[in-house]
């Protein structure tokens, strides 16, 4: 083994679970976590340039290397190539070009775990770094629950990573890998230790409440047992038994301790929240499976959370749910056929064979393959692959299980051309990694320059946009840092990334400059790519107000309030988070038709309570929690909200008492609606 190559492949195997957690969800300000959600692809950019350097190291030194038997090879490269054909045509290219490096990544990973670590102690340490790693994020998340359950028992941790349900699924493959290891380990240290961080990944993975993740890790951990079975290792599956008994006595005591009793809430609630989660999910699966239809060519890695709403089903998400499906919706029907024919060639090539190697091997091998099970089937319920962190993982434990396998792998002497491509294009690939990498720390700094009113953030995103000019993120910033050239920047930015946010900040613009027709055109764009997005058909009402367009008013308004009798609208990703925009559009077209007036105000109030009631709380315990908004919403905003609903109900109930109405619903409302405090306990 090339001790340098694997030092490197170890220290990635270690981090990534601990920086891989976090996904692109737009520019944020850099405060110096390299774990937080303003760094995402600079994170990835050094675990990729380690793996970079490891196969560069290993081919530079040697010219016999381990290579994945040519029906792996093949289908590894075959199905890269589709994932980057789709970028070909995707409307966001800078966004499907960072995604496919990452991609790209995976399968560099893949082939470097083959070359480098052998058939014996490699794998076994390249495991034992994943564990290590994911028993670390184990710990700082129970340390975080420890802490935020005193505010909130209900509390799902995160442990730097982008959400619960993600973070199940690389818990889920390290709780399965320290299961496996207990196993298939004859020094009785290395079993105690892979025993105790089963417990400590298993406790965490507890306390994420992630359904999804408990499915998959119950379907890991029998095809384990059963896997251990085929092998002949019957005496050695009660070694699993160990750690499964000390986790169910965490469990019990959770359950049996005041404190901590609502911690498990989501769990074992029924009824509203089960329903509320699966059926949105449903709902994103029919949505996908419509997008597909509509465009079988795919549009583009990284784009779902743009085009997921072109169904009318569902408001934008970041993933679908489902990362086979968000293969299809990104990549086409020829990257999810390529991927799955890769998941057949190596399926068929590891277990061809396992019985005949030795039965500490056929243990090892257990172990990766039940892993890799599991994981598989969290991406049924959950978008994996598409969070870095678990989809390197995946991938390395892929490479792992090719090297375990009877025949999975052979030595090949690499000519030299074979050998200078070998060197050059990872090498290339990680030039690509440093230089998109660059791009986000500068728009990372440009934001928080911004955030602090600095002048210099127009200097720093134009740096930014030498680097990269096709970046629409790099424009869209460009409109707040340099105000008098925003028409021109937000044109740019909806060139290169038609979002219907940026399509939105464009129409704003050219209200202010009084081009309404421009406007209206930019909305009804994003209306094509969301075609019940409220923020935009809101403002259609707003122009029309502005107009005095009764007709057009009446038209939009009309599309509008039947969203909400919707799924669209009834089924949210998230229940709490209520969205207003109709009761904003309700109170100005109350306005203009009088005779509806009463009705409309009503229905606006009563939507504005439930947000005091539902969404304003959530905002607290985010600020509590250290964040600063909930799902997009900020104190600032939701008191201007409640501020605004409460004037109005203000102003209707004197109507009332004026004419001896009845008063009662409206003195409800309004109690419901009282100024809503932020301010944080001492």
């Amino acid at each position: 083994m090339n001790r340098f190559a694997l030092g490197l492949l170890l220290v990635v195997c270690f981090l990534t679970p601990l920086i891989g957690g976090q996904v692109f969800i737009g520019t944020q300000a850099f405060d110096g976590n390299l774990r937080g959600p303003a760094l995402p692809f600079s994170a990835h950019s050094l675990l990729g340039l380690l793996i970079v350097g490891a196969l560069v190291a290993l081919i530079y030194s040697r010219k016999v290397v381990p290579l994945p038997n040519p029906s792996i090879t093949l289908s590894v490269i075959v199905t890269m190539l589709a994932f980057g054909m789709a970028g070909a045509i995707s409307s966001f290219k800078w966004v499907s070009w960072v995604h496919w490096l990452e991609w790209l990544t995976y399968a560099l990973a893949l082939f470097a775990v083959v070359a480098i670590v052998g058939r014996e102690r490699g794998p076994r340490m390249l495991v034992a770094a994943i564990i290590a790693g994911c028993s670390l994020c184990a710990l700082q998340g129970i340390s975080e629950y420890s802490i935020n359950r005193v505010v909130d028992p209900s509390w799902r941790i995160f442990a730097s990573w982008v959400n619960p349900n993600a973070l199940a699924g690389i818990l889920l493959i390290g709780f399965i890998l320290a299961l496996g290891m207990s196993v298939s380990e004859e020094d009785r240290i290395a079993k105690f230790a892979a025993g105790a961080a089963a417990v400590a990944i298993g406790f965490a993975l507890l306390l994420t409440q992630s359904k999804g993740g408990y499915v998959a890790v119950t379907v890991g951990v029998v095809t384990l047992i059963g896997l251990q079975l085929l092998f002949g290792a019957k005496k050695r599956v009660f070694v699993v038994i160990a750690p499964l008994l000390v986790l169910s006595i965490l469990v019990l005591g959770v359950r049996s301790s005041p404190a901590t009793r609502a911690g498990l809430s989501r769990v074992e609630a029924s009824g509203g929240t089960a329903e509320q989660s699966s059926g949105f999910r449903q709902l994103l699966w029919k949505g996908a499976i419509e997008i597909v239809k509509e465009n079988p060519f795919g549009y583009g890695l990284g784009t779902y959370r743009y085009e997921s709403a072109r169904s009318g089903l569902t408001p934008q998400t970041q993933f679908t749910h489902q990362g086979f499906l968000q293969i299809a919706v990104e990549t086409g029907v020829v990257g999810l056929l390529a991927w799955l024919s890769f998941a057949v060639a190596w399926f068929s090539t590891v277990l061809r064979g396992a019985r005949r190697t030795s039965p500490q091997r056929s243990l090892r091998l257990a172990g990766i393959v039940a892993a890799v099970v599991g994981s598989a089937t969290h991406n049924l319920m959950d978008s994996d692959w598409q969070t870095y962190g678990t989809g390197l993982t995946f991938f390395i434990l892929l490479g792992v299980g090719i090297q375990l396998a009877a025949d999975g792998s052979l030595p090949e002497m690499l000519p030299k051309p074979a050998r200078l491509t070998g060197i050059v294009v990872p090498s290339l690939i990680g030039l690509a990694l440093l230089h998109s990498g660059a791009v986000e720390f500068t728009k990372a700094n440009a934001q928080a320059m911004l955030e602090r009113r600095d002048p210099n953030a127009a200097r720093e995103l134009n740096v930014a946009r030498s680097l990269a000019p096709t970046d629409g993120e790099v424009y869209r910033l460009l409109a707040y840092a340099s105000p008098e050239t925003a028409r021109e920047s937000l044109q740019r930015a909806t060139e290169f990334a038609p979002s219907t946010k940026n399509l939105r900040l464009l129409a704003q613009v050219l209200v202010q400059t009084g081009d309404q027709l421009g406007a209206a055109n930019a909305l009804m764009q994003a209306l094509r790519r969301d075609p019940n997005n409220l923020p935009a058909l809101l403002m259609l009402i707003e122009m029309a107000d502005a107009d005095d367009n009764t007709q057009d008013l009446h038209r939009w308004f009309s599309r509008i309030e039947a969203v909400q009798s919707t799924p669209y609208f009834k089924v949210r990703a998230l229940p709490e988070l209520v969205p207003t925009e109709i009761a904003q559009a309700s109170l100005i077209a109350a306005r203009h038709f009088p005779e509806q007036g009463d009705r409309l105000r009503i229905a606006a109030l009563t939507t504005f309570a439930e947000y005091a009631k539902l969404t304003v709380p959530m905002i607290k315990a985010q600020l509590r929690a250290g964040g600063s908004e909930y799902a997009g919403e900020t104190p600032v905003e939701a008191t201007a909200k409640v501020a605004m609903a409460r004037a109005e109900g203000e102003q209707m109930l004197s109507a009332y008492r004026a004419s001896g109405r009845d008063t009662a619903e409206l003195e409800g409302l309004l109690k419901a609606l009282s100024p809503p405090d932020f301010s944080l306990p001492k």
